[in-house]
């Protein structure tokens, strides 16, 4: 769906305008490499920006009711597999990725390091939501891991404002929302009923008081 945008839109047009910008303050920097170990360390760098701008995106679904109004539907999901995944309301498709494109545009990505790095990042957050007793291990020390997503989405309301990030963990561990407890009780939110799937789609649109009662 993206490769027919990137190839009409941004390549002549939003680049273009991306690099005016870049331009206009100086920054000459980009992601850019011209081998596999350059690649693969772009695209590491690539996920740390677009990360802390998700992560602050996410935590801030989190505070403020109007901004969890599209994010509730994902929380809504009660069993974590890999198929609940995109469980997202198509509005927050638009606000999980409208940040890390920016970020992506400004430092003036490549075309390879936007494909390894979107590569890595739907294999990262499939992996996350499976139901599968893996530990985190060295690997969770710097990325999310299906053991700290799950505290992500745990039925209880403390342990669920944690774990924000859902590639890295980095940030998490830097802005003190870290926690590297191994398992919850219960994944949910609200009541922890689940929800017939009209009803997700309908969160954005109900009263505050009917939202916090589901």
């Amino acid at each position: 769906m993206w490769i027919p945008l990137y190839l009409a839109f941004y390549d002549p047009h939003i680049s273009s305008v991306f690099q005016a910008l870049r331009d206009s303050v100086g920054f000459t920097w980009s992601f850019q490499a011209n081998s596999i170990g350059g690649l693969l360390f772009m695209a590491f760098l690539a996920t740390l920006a677009m990360e802390f701008i998700g992560y602050w995106s996410h935590r801030l679904q989190h505070r403020f009711i109007f901004l969890w109004r599209i994010h509730a539907t994902h929380h809504h999901i009660t069993k974590m597999s890999v198929a609940r995944t995109d469980r997202t309301h198509p509005l927050e498709f638009l606000g999980l990725n409208l940040g890390g494109a920016i970020a992506l545009a400004f430092f003036g990505a490549s075309g390879d390091v936007i494909a390894v790095t979107i590569a890595f990042k739907i294999a990262i957050v499939h992996l996350n939501h499976c139901n599968m007793p893996l530990t985190s291990g060295v690997f969770g020390w710097v990325f999310t891991t299906a053991q700290l997503h799950q505290v992500h989405h745990s039925l209880n309301y403390a342990e669920s404002n944690k774990n924000f990030g859902c590639v890295l963990i980095i940030w998490d561990r830097v802005f003190g929302t870290y926690c590297g407890q191994a398992d919850v009780d219960n994944v949910g939110n609200g009541t922890g009923r689940s929800l017939p799937l009209w009803k997700q789609l309908a969160l954005p649109f109900f009263s505050n008081k009917s939202l916090r009662s589901l």
